[in-house]
């Protein structure tokens, strides 16, 4: 009996120690020649922010990520291929792939470990060029 009193005392505390979740992806459209506009975008309090963009048209795409060493990270995916393509800790720097139509890829934004403890935010921006 008071082992079930313990489990409940902690399961109504959990969730004041559980980490930020993030938000749903935010989907970019890329127009018809591959080119998004800069997007820029900070990140505070453990937040991570993703992206999603579907290729259109078939051919090399370039991402291209700026950010501040110390606070930002960022990891980007494809769909079609398991696991991460690259993750980027220093800025700046970009990545080269050939897309195939309908390809959709995912790049995901979050803090440091060093920027999370410290409360510091994460300034970041990308575009995105055939």
């Amino acid at each position: 009996m008071r082992l079930t009193r313990i489990i409940a005392a902690g399961l109504l505390v959990l969730p004041a120690f559980t980490p930020a979740h993030a938000a749903p992806a935010v989907d970019v459209a890329l127009s018809s020649a591959m080119v998004s506009e800069r997007i820029d975008g900070t990140l505070l309090s453990g937040e991570t922010r993703t992206y999603r963009f579907v290729v259109t048209n078939p051919g090399q795409i370039t991402f291209s990520v700026a950010g501040e060493n110390l606070h930002c990270g960022t990891d980007l995916s494809k769909a079609s291929q398991r696991g991460v393509l690259t993750t980027w800790r220093r800025f700046p720097a970009s990545f080269t792939d050939n897309a195939r139509a309908g390809e959709t890829y995912t790049m995901s934004f979050f803090q440091s470990r060093e920027a999370w403890i410290n409360k510091t935010g994460c300034t970041f921006s990308f575009s995105i060029s055939p």
